[in-house]
Order: structure tokens, then sequence, then C-alpha cells
């Protein structure tokens, strides 16, 4: 299963695809919105726990974290979206994720937010740099470690612990779920995303359909959404 969402408005255009990987139901998802004051608030999420409870829940996480991004701001959204992870139910098995979002406003100033290993990259017309800085699987250090070096998913989310950054102006964003950073080299990334990069539903339709799989692993799920 794949699904593609292009949308433009004014200034600001999106890409977005949602590929379904080898293990189905998918459990990656993206999400848009557009609020009155044209505030553009995109995310993409990253499910884990039994896979038809992932997959029901990563849809419903990506569009409570843009609505509330939109007109609270990046932090806000991934806080918003944390709620619904941070009761780990009766059987404490409860499901988790990971996140990555941004927000620009109408003047284009443009903040990112994250929890886990979704990652956040900008193309200036020569290269893609990382915003994000993938938080693992491991749980959170003690001691006090900044939150841009330690693991930490939605579930574990508080505003001390969510990475936070702002975009360059001018940039086009590209988000992702781990499918893709780990199953598409660095070097195809970026040649990629210089050939498709003034088309953001191509770019993001050709981000999802290169990742593929290692030897000895699955095709993972991924989700791209593309900000330009």
């Amino acid at each position: 299963m794949s699904v593609t969402a292009p949308l433009s408005w004014r200034s600001a255009a999106v890409g977005l695809a949602v590929r379904e990987g080898e293990h189905g139901p998918c459990a990656d998802a993206a999400a848009h919105y557009l609020a009155a004051d044209l505030t553009m608030a995109v995310a993409v999420v990253h499910a884990t726990g039994t896979r038809p409870e992932a997959a029901r829940l990563a849809p419903l996480l990506a569009e409570s974290a843009v609505r509330a991004a939109a007109q609270r701001g990046a932090l806000a959204g991934v806080l918003h979206a944390a709620l619904a992870v941070s009761d780990p139910g009766p059987e404490g098995d409860g499901p988790d994720a990971t996140i990555a979002l941004a927000v620009r406003r109408a003047d284009g100033h443009t903040t990112t937010a994250w929890a886990g290993e979704c990652r956040v990259w900008s193309w200036d017309g020569t290269a893609l740099t990382l915003h994000s800085t993938g938080h693992d699987h491991s749980g959170v250090r003690p001691g006090g470690t900044p939150a841009a070096e330690h693991g930490v998913t939605l579930a574990q989310a508080t505003p001390a612990l969510v990475g936070q950054a702002v975009i360059p102006a001018g940039r086009t964003l590209v988000l992702a779920t781990p499918g893709l950073h780990r199953q598409l080299a660095a070097d195809t990334r970026a040649r990629l995303t210089a050939a498709h990069v003034s088309t953001p539903q191509r770019l993001a339709d050709a981000l999802s359909q290169a990742a593929t799989a290692t030897p000895g692993t699955a095709r993972a799920d991924a989700a791209v959404l593309v900000l330009s």
C-alpha cells in the first residue's frame, strides 16, 4: 500500500508518501494542517507495539500533533500527541511511537521538534542537513544528559526531553520515519532530493519507494513528508 497526498497553498507546497513494508498493516503515518493564520504544521509518526494497534494509532497521533502544533508550536504538538501514549495500560505494554514535526509560519519562520528516531533534514540547494539527532529506543539516561544525546520515545516526552531546532529560512524540509534512513543510504537520499526537490510530491514518492531492505531484513514501513 502506498499513499500520496500533495498540497499547495500560496507559497507552501507539501508532498506526502506513506509506504507499507512487508509486515503490514502499516504503522507509519504523515499529516499536515494549515491554520487560519496560514501557519503550516507537518509531522511523521512511527508507532510501535502490536501491529493492528500501532497501525490504528499512527495516523491519529500525526493528525492530533499537527493540529495542536499549528496553533501552539512544534513542542506543543509533540507533547499533545504524547498524551495518547503516556499511559501504558493495565498490562503495562501499551503502544509507543516516535515523531518528527515542523511548523512554518506565514512569514517563513520554521521550527521543528522530535522524539525518537524520526528524522528532519533541510535542503539548502546543495546538501541535506540533518537537524534531528536520532533518539534511539534505549530510554532516558540519568544525570541530565541533553535531549539530543539520549534515547527518548513519544511516551517519555517532556518539555526537557523533546529535541528542538530552528530551521534556516528558505529551505525545503524532509521529514521521515526510521524506515527511510535505515534502508536508504545518505548519498542516495541527497541525489534523489537534488533531482526532485522542485516537486515536493515527486520527491516524497521517490524517497519512500527507494528505501529497500538490506540482506537478511524485511522492507520496513516508511513515511516521508516534504515541505517547501
